[in-house]
């Protein structure tokens, strides 16, 4: 099970995405994390390594959102320093299309409780099998 910690850094780094405060979505992070996204956003690269790069992502992700927010549906916490989140991503893009959209993320954490890697999955199936869990 996730360490305590390890929660409060999750629940803290989405709470920040969601006001929209990145910086302080940074401070969850270890300065050198690997966040790795499928291309399923158009101008996104796959990985992005480091708080600089990360700046990056935020800044091109949100070009095309008027507001956007996440929020967590099931958490599996079954692997030390690794969870495994279901959540719902809801978002108003600039032209005014409304879009909700279920997501699948592992997060993994080194010893001091920071996000060390992060990886976004659009299907289900393929996030568990790289959680390491049982499918279901």
């Amino acid at each position: 099970m996730a360490e305590a910690e390890q929660r409060d850094s999750l629940y803290g780094g989405l709470a920040a995405w969601n006001r929209g405060d990145y910086e302080a979505a940074l401070s969850y992070a270890h300065p050198e994390v690997v966040w790795r996204v499928e291309p399923f956003f158009p101008d996104m690269e796959s990985v992005y390594t480091g708080h600089d790069e990360m700046r990056r992502f935020f800044k091109t992700f949100n070009e095309a959102w008027e507001e956007n927010s996440l929020e967590v549906s099931r958490i599996v916490d079954q692997r030390p320093g690794q969870i495994y989140v279901e959540i719902r991503f809801r978002a108003r893009a600039r032209e005014g299309l409304v879009v909700e959209s279920d997501f699948h993320q592992i997060y993994r954490y080194d010893d001091d409780d920071l996000l060390r890697e992060f990886h976004g999955f659009i299907d289900g199936a393929d996030a568990r099998r790289e959680a390491g869990l049982d499918d279901g």
